[in-house]
């Protein structure tokens, strides 16, 4: 291990962090390590000291922070991007620490190998924060015990966006003739679409919410709240980012590059999404 693993601090462990989830601070749900929470897991950090750590970062204009919704959680919370003062600096970092040489456990065995050569052969499973965590802790890095699971059919379906706090009546009872129905139609494959309808404060959202939980155990789900507000640009936005979860990125590619939406162009890519 060299001199400059040694140098490597907390706040500039940060910043790789963020680096890696730089694409994704600009969507509108924003994912758990975003999170003073989610950093301090990733990085491998007390929630006190990323607290303090954000905030010295914070103050050198380095990062920015906003409140934002957060993947699976009901509630807001503060999540944490690179300004481009950050990112330059990040990325520096970064480019430094390639050519660096550590010691590898692979299985019972020992040996070198620079930090560029273990991320390029195990791309998306270790992180170059969990590197240096590991570095930090007991001066080599052991391949199978950071390496991060691969996600199975079964979490990603899973899935739930959920925009703002949308909750069921605490104590939902009854509706088993609805809930039949709805399971029904969720196990149908001749119809695709189903409507809840009734008067306001009849229930509809809780009853929707209530057999969401079920669903999502075998089915991708999405969940948008149309508001008077609501534009179409922040629904296609949304739609992309599930398919984007999904493996079909196309829709969320073209909502970035286009300056102005064209509608059907959008319609037609979506559209594309769903088929495939």
């Amino acid at each position: 291990m060299t001199k400059q693993m040694d140098r490597i601090t907390i706040p500039e462990r940060v910043l790789l962090h963020l680096l890696d989830h730089f694409q994704l601070s600009e969507e509108y749900t924003r994912p758990l390590e975003l999170t003073q929470e989610g950093i301090a897991l990733c990085v491998d950090v007390k929630r006190s000291h990323i607290s303090y750590c954000l905030k010295q970062l914070g103050e050198k204009v380095l990062i920015t922070e906003k409140l934002s919704h957060i993947e699976n959680k009901r509630r807001r919370m503060k999540a944490y991007s690179l300004t481009h003062e950050g990112f330059t600096n990040a990325v520096s970092l970064r480019k430094g620490l390639m050519d660096v040489e550590i010691r590898v456990r692979i299985g019972d065995e020992f040996q070198t190998d620079t930090i560029a050569a273990i991320l390029s052969r195990n791309k998306r499973e270790i992180s170059l924060v969990k590197i240096l965590a590991r570095i930090k802790s007991c001066g080599f890095v052991d391949i199978a015990e950071i390496r991060a699971p691969r996600k199975n059919e079964d979490t990603k379906k899973q899935n739930i966006f959920l925009i703002e706090n949308i909750l069921p009546c605490p104590d939902f009872t009854g509706r088993t003739k609805e809930k039949e129905e709805l399971a029904s139609w969720l196990s149908s494959e001749e119809c695709r679409i189903c409507v809840i309808q009734g008067i306001a404060g009849i229930g509809k959202t809780s009853l929707g919410f209530k057999f969401s939980t079920k669903a999502r155990k075998t089915h991708h789900l999405f969940w948008y709240t149309c508001e008077s507000w609501s534009t179409p640009r922040a629904i296609i936005t949304f739609v992309a980012e599930f398919l984007s979860k999904l493996g079909r990125s196309e829709l969320s590619t073209y909502v970035k590059g286009a300056y102005e939406l064209d509608l059907d162009t959008a319609y037609r890519v979506m559209k594309e999404g769903f088929r495939s």
